[in-house]
């Protein structure tokens, strides 16, 4: 019984993940779409693919304060330990200060399913300014963004 419980766990363990998701329900592309954004994920990169939003002239009525990425119940994302200690920033696509109009859409912004890998000084830099760029472009009309993400056999 001893050698029946031993060779069980250790099946157990061999097919599943260490956070406990079996490798092949994690799918190369999953398409969410929510009043922010739509996007294209591979649960198995735990990355978004493609990602498209609209920016709009809209007014700021909301602070991100102390807003922080949350981890959506029916897909398998990054998290918080994937950004910890390294160069890597949690990246919004669709950007947070595009979206303050409104709570809601603010708090969407920080879904994993819209934060990509990005390091921390072309998130702060070019990325931060192209961003600034868009929301100016979108006070004369509606910009639609697509954002393809491409990924090196590294990764």
């Amino acid at each position: 019984m001893k050698l029946f419980k031993i060779l069980l766990l250790s099946f157990i363990l061999w097919g599943c993940e260490p956070d406990g998701i079996v490798a092949q329900d994690l799918r190369q592309e999953v398409i969410v779409e929510n009043a922010v954004f739509k996007v294209w994920y591979n649960e198995v990169k735990e990355q978004p693919v493609k990602l498209v939003y609209t920016s709009t002239n809209r007014v700021k009525n909301v602070d991100r304060g102390s807003m922080n990425f949350y981890n959506e119940s029916d897909y398998h994302t990054s998290d918080n330990a994937d950004y910890y200690a390294n160069v890597w920033d949690k990246g919004h696509l669709a950007p947070a200060a595009t979206y303050s109009d409104s709570k809601e859409n603010l708090r969407q912004t920080f879904s994993f399913l819209n934060c990509a890998l990005q390091d921390q000084y072309l998130n702060r830099g070019e990325w931060r300014m192209l961003e600034e760029q868009i929301r100016k472009w979108d006070d004369a009309e509606s910009i639609t963004v697509i954002i393809d993400l491409i990924f090196d056999n590294q990764f």
